[in-house]
């Protein structure tokens, strides 16, 4: 069941990059919406990410993958935190 949400999850952060390259392709952003929508597509990459690293746990049970989740969860929330402007608190 979790393994199913989460490649349902990647599926959809991967459809979500596909339109946002569709709409960098289209030309009609301003360079600073241009720049802002590349970075939003950097940020759903890594929510890609990170779900892979979880399913591969879920797999594997490998301490590997998730220690490789919990880093991306880092990069995440701090790309999250800088694309909507605001300071969290993360404690590691």
């Amino acid at each position: 069941m979790a393994v199913n949400l989460l490649v349902t999850y990647i599926n959809m952060t991967n459809s979500a990059q596909n339109k946002l390259d569709e709409l960098l392709k289209s030309k009609i952003l301003s360079h600073s919406d241009n720049a802002f929508v590349k970075e939003l597509k950097k940020g759903f990459y890594l929510l890609s990410r990170g779900a892979f690293f979880y399913t591969q746990y879920i797999k594997t049970k490998d301490k590997k993958n998730l220690e490789n989740y919990d880093k991306n969860r880092y990069l995440i929330w701090n790309k999250i935190s800088k694309l909507l402007k605001i300071k969290l608190m993360i404690f590691r």
